[in-house]
């Protein structure tokens, strides 16, 4: 335990600051607060203290809002603060896929809801990401094709509709053994492109590879 309160901790704004990041992300302690405390425990404590401070304020908040009589406020405050913590769930899994930091277990339910399929851009490229970490080894070739596919990107020679290419690749499907042993991504590449003659008119093209 801490031997210093919480409330003293938190008079310092940056520390503060800290304290409510950790409560808004769903994580126990930050590295500044176990620099400030001195020990992870007092860190997690002022998480701890704050996250139930917080609830308290909220809470007292829906009763003097329920008090004003609105029909149905009760259930729509409730509504709206599971609409909340499913769209804060969304964000930080969202972060993880992005970051390839998903375990097997979350990445083949993932995949199997076909999340982020269709999807072009850091999403999309996180989910390949986490299923070459899931795989583990690939050969030189897949290296290389998963580098060129993360670098597709936009290629300006001119005022866009001109002379304007676009690439993206994303994700059309993905299966895998049970184990992870091997996995098959099949992948879509989208390409749109501009005409330097007059007249002619903005094309695209989408194919999977």
């Amino acid at each position: 335990m801490t031997t210093v309160s919480p409330s003293k901790v938190l008079q310092n704004w940056s520390l503060r600051a800290a304290a409510e990041r950790c409560v808004r992300d769903g994580r126990s302690y930050c590295a500044e607060l176990v620099t400030a405390t001195g020990s992870r425990a007092a860190a997690k404590e002022i998480v701890s203290w704050l996250t139930t401070r917080e609830q308290r304020r909220r809470d007292r908040q829906a009763a003097e809002q329920a008090r004003g009589g609105e029909p149905g406020r009760m259930l729509r405050l409730a509504q709206e603060r599971r609409a909340e913590r499913e769209r804060l769930a969304e964000e930080r899994l969202r972060k993880r896929v992005t970051a390839g930091r998903v375990g097997r277990q979350t990445l083949a339910r993932l995949i199997e809801g076909r999340y982020a399929h269709g999807e072009v851009g850091p999403v999309a490229d996180g989910m390949l990401r986490a299923v070459v970490s899931a795989v583990g080894v690939i050969g030189e070739q897949a290296e290389r094709d998963l580098d060129e596919l993360l670098r597709t990107g936009e290629d300006f020679a001119g005022k866009r509709g001109k002379h304007h290419r676009l690439e993206r690749t994303t994700i059309e499907r993905i299966e895998h053994l049970p184990d992870w042993t091997a996995a098959l991504v099949t992948l879509c590449d989208y390409r749109s492109f501009g005409s330097y003659r007059w007249g002619e008119y903005y094309g695209s093209r989408r194919g999977v590879s």
